[in-house]
């Protein structure tokens, strides 16, 4: 096979996501093709460049001014890639580009639903219209949009006239983090319940806070609530009025390696979403063997099979939520059955070694095809 040459762009920090786009622009590498990575993260850029990949780093943090413009066209006419990969922030400085300097493949990576933006977003409404209108055009330009989950492709298709043809759904993964970590059994040693996420309006924080005021009088708990947001302060509020800020600890944000520590030393994961494109944090938790109580909304509902390895609430409905962590609290016997179906489902479905051979794949024949 000819060797194709891959620019794939990740302009966020060190973390499980950026880790999946490195690990799958080596695994293009490894089977003979050129790869470039181009970012804004030095964290990122330094792990990138000890595994031999070519990188660049942005000039801005944020690149979406002329100067970056001028920067990647640049790299592209360096590289002259093949097939392009844009994610996050960057994307629409990106999609123009590769489109413009006529890159044969054009990727865009769509993460992120338009239900959360419109909860999330502080903006005016017309402007979310304008700069949807603008999102419109940007995708126009791709040769083919990847969602990380079937909710956001339908989402993408709904909300920006995306053509069908051009979609494909390709979830994002983990590598096992048990073998690299001393883990212990979930629910020995005390009863822990975990939320990780930004506190933020669609992540629902408040509607797991009014949860847990109806388990003040069940068994001996704890809630640990794992990020960083606009809305902790609200929700540590909350809790000190319904009567249970002296079992939760918020912690603030925490290295990605903290967090699986975390998570595999609770009971039980809860991710009370009113909106979610795919939710990584349940990967996560499946991971390490904890039982999932997550919103039966977007990608949640993919990821997490009801009554299997955990359970789907309606999106809001703290009563739900209570009554779910009630029974799994008091029932050592359900938590440890669904969470080694948890973790069977991510070894079997999410874990990396096994999604990006897969992508690889996919990359590698939609290029050929061109």
């Amino acid at each position: 096979m000819t060797p194709r040459s891959y620019l794939i762009a990740t302009n966020i920090g060190h973390g499980a996501v950026p880790d999946h786009f490195l690990a799958l622009g080596q695994e293009l590498q490894k089977r003979g093709n050129q790869v470039a990575v181009l970012t804004s993260a030095p964290e990122t850029a330094a792990e990138a460049a000890e595994t031999g990949l070519r990188v660049h780093v942005w000039p801005n943090p944020r690149p979406v001014t002329l100067r970056d413009a001028r920067f990647l066209m640049n790299i592209v006419s360096r590289h002259k890639p093949d097939c392009a990969v844009a994610n996050f922030g960057a994307v629409n400085l990106l999609a123009l580009v590769h489109w413009f300097k006529r890159v044969p493949v054009r990727i865009v990576w769509y993460h992120t639903l338009s239900t959360q933006i419109n909860s999330d977003s502080t903006l005016p409404r017309w402007r979310i219209r304008l700069l949807r209108w603008r999102k419109s055009l940007v995708y126009s330009t791709a040769t083919h949009l990847f969602a990380n989950s079937q909710a956001a492709s339908e989402d993408m298709q709904r909300t920006f006239h995306v053509p069908e043809s051009k979609c494909s759904v390709q979830t994002l993964s983990l590598a096992d983090p048990v073998a690299a970590m001393a883990t212990r059994r979930p629910g020995n040693g005390g009863l822990k319940i975990i939320c990780v996420g930004r506190f933020s309006p669609s992540k629902g924080q408040d509607t797991l806070v009014q949860a847990l005021a109806g388990l003040r009088d069940q068994a001996d708990w704890t809630a640990v609530m794992v990020g960083e947001g606009p809305n902790r302060q609200a929700v540590e509020k909350l809790a000190q009025k319904l009567g249970v800020a002296n079992r939760c600890r918020f912690t603030g944000l925490c290295p990605h390696s903290d967090v699986l520590k975390e998570l595999a030393d609770s009971s039980v994961s809860v991710i009370p979403s009113r909106a979610e494109a795919f939710g990584f944090v349940a990967l996560e938790s499946m991971a390490v063997g904890l039982p999932v109580i997550a919103s039966n909304t977007g990608g949640l509902a993919e990821v997490i099979r009801d009554g299997v390895d955990g359970f789907l609430v309606p999106p809001g409905d703290a009563q739900a939520i209570s009554e779910k962590l009630a029974l799994l609290l008091r029932d050592p016997a359900l938590r440890t059955r669904m969470g080694d179906n948890a973790r069977a489902r991510f070894l079997a479905k999410f874990e990396r070694s096994r999604v990006i051979p897969q992508q690889a794949d996919l990359l590698e024949k939609v290029t050929r095809r061109e």
